[in-house]
């Protein structure tokens, strides 16, 4: 009978070149870039947030807990994917991947407590220069450089969809010196559930804001109905955080029940509907979220 050695138990390891691709691919925008250091603030604890942008770079200041320890910087810096725990204040956070978007746009210098964590992934690859015992900086300070000028048009371009971005972020959002968010407890909303705010209107996307963030805009055919709604809860998303996990998230579900039920309360008494309402209940019938007797009633069968 043949012998074989003693068998060992070992760990899969991740190549440096697929961390390289996760920060690549999941990059959209620079905006995009620059909300992931919003949220990151808020995860923080900051109470505000704001930045300045150029065509040469921007930089990012908050009033957060920065990083306290070296511990703290090679755990939650220097390691990519280390999870959020409970209770650790975390808002958005799952795994600590976002400060990757901002490496892929520009060479970032972060100032926290004591260090400066310099980073280049362009021209140094996956290695960041840390200096230690610094001036002490409150927060977190990132300074960042385009990896090549951009037009003045395209800082317009970043405002303008920052600003829609990050409309409904519970802190205070500065950039160039003006807020660009709004708290939802102070608008008006067409009602209120423990779950979301929830604003309808008859036409347009329907944008939904992950506690303020916005993850994804729905084409109105999808609900028959625009408008906005910004979750009180965290919704679970996709690892790129711009679609919900419709399958897995309790809260999402529940919203979506309301939301349905209210459209049909809507448009009951109209005489006419239009496209995309006729379509969205239609939907909803064929799946049998709906009765024929509700269909008599919200006149969704002219002939």
């Amino acid at each position: 009978m043949e012998t074989i050695g003693r068998p060992e138990r070992r760990e899969f390891r991740m190549d440096p070149a697929l961390l390289w691709s996760v920060i690549e691919s999941q990059a959209g925008s620079a905006e995009k870039a620059l909300l992931e250091a919003i949220m990151n603030a808020v995860d923080a604890g900051a109470t505000r947030c704001d930045i300045t942008l150029s065509e040469t770079g921007y930089s990012v200041q908050d009033d957060g807990g920065g990083f306290k320890s070296r511990d703290d910087i090679e755990q939650f810096f220097e390691t990519f994917g280390t999870p959020h725990k409970d209770g650790d204040g975390a808002v958005y956070g799952t795994y600590r991947m976002g400060r990757g978007q901002l490496f892929a746009f520009s060479k970032t210098r972060w100032e926290t407590g004591s260090f400066i964590m310099e980073v280049d992934i362009k021209g140094c690859g996956l290695e960041y220069t840390l200096h230690t015992e610094a001036p002490h900086k409150p927060g977190c300070a990132v300074a960042g450089t385009w990896y090549e000028p951009i037009p003045s048009a395209d800082v317009i371009k970043i405002d303008f969809e920052l600003r829609k971005l990050a409309a409904w972020i519970q802190i205070p959002v500065h950039v160039n010196n003006k807020l660009i968010n709004k708290s939802p407890a102070t608008q008006e909303w067409t009602y209120e559930t423990d779950d979301a705010y929830i604003r309808l209107k008859p036409s347009g996307g329907l944008a939904v804001y992950n506690l303020g963030a916005l993850v994804k805009v729905f084409a109105e055919r999808d609900f028959g109905t625009g408008g906005v709604i910004v979750s009180k809860r965290q919704l679970k998303v996709n690892f790129a955080r711009n679609d919900i996990l419709t399958s897995k998230c309790t809260v999402w579900k529940r919203i979506r029940v309301k939301l349905d039920s209210d459209i049909g309360n809507l448009v009951q008494n109209r005489r006419q509907l239009t496209t995309s309402e006729m379509q969205a209940l239609a939907d909803r019938f064929a799946k049998g979220q709906i009765s024929f007797s509700d269909i008599r009633k919200i006149n969704l069968l002219t002939d």
